[in-house]
């Protein structure tokens, strides 16, 4: 049946075969690891939906993330807390990512057909599209590189949030090699672009949140 729970764990690991996994926790070291305990790997909901929430820490994902067909959320509520990939996220639904920091190379992303959006949980803070986030060590600023959007497949990949009132600034070539549509959106902070953005088939630039704020696109 469902999985909806409160913890205080240091691990995890959930396995349902319908219902849908809401998990959640608080990690009493700082750090929330997704991996096997008790020989059960992961977290799988059988094609039902997943959200999982660490309070306070970072997230660490050794192993694989599975909502089949249905949507998967992972969010990160910490201020500058980090998401750390290195396992199969699968979402054919849809795929959302919250952190302020988050290091995907490690690891894939699979939406389907579907959206994968990557968003700063503290919508003051800005995006930086890199060549290099290694460490992601600016402060209030989620960095991610060309390479880590190349382990994302989906239908269509948006970075930003229409309530994010902090800047995007592009300083490095940026082709997502199997998300053909891509969104940079954000409200009021100004999409900065210093260099080459390409997208397969549709590339949307949107600095007002698709309404009457006032966001520039330089």
């Amino acid at each position: 049946g469902s999985v909806n729970i409160q913890t205080a764990a240091d691990n995890l690991a959930v396995d349902t075969s319908a219902g849908g996994v809401t998990v959640s926790n608080t990690a009493p070291s700082g750090t929330l690891t997704v991996g096997t305990v008790d020989a059960v790997p992961g977290i799988d909901s059988n094609n039902t939906a997943i959200s999982v929430t660490e309070t306070v820490g970072d997230v660490t994902l050794s192993s694989g993330v599975n909502a089949g067909t249905n949507t998967l959320a992972i969010t990160l509520d910490g201020d500058d807390k980090l998401l750390d990939n290195n396992s199969a996220l699968t979402g054919q639904g849809g795929v959302t990512l919250t952190a302020d920091k988050m290091a995907l190379e490690g690891g894939t992303v699979a939406g389907g057909a579907s959206t994968v959006t990557l968003k700063s949980k503290n919508g003051t803070d800005a995006i930086g599209l890199v060549a290099d986030a290694t460490g992601d060590g600016a402060v209030n600023t989620l960095q991610l590189e060309d390479r880590e959007l190349d382990t994302i497949t989906a239908g269509a990949l948006v970075i930003g949030d229409a309530a994010q009132t902090g800047t995007i600034v592009v300083s490095s070539v940026m082709t997502p090699a199997l998300a053909p549509d891509l969104t940079l959106i954000n409200n009021t902070g100004g999409i900065a672009v210093n260099a080459p953005v390409t997208a397969a088939s549709d590339l949307t630039l949107t600095a007002n949140a698709g309404s009457a704020a006032v966001g520039a696109i330089t």
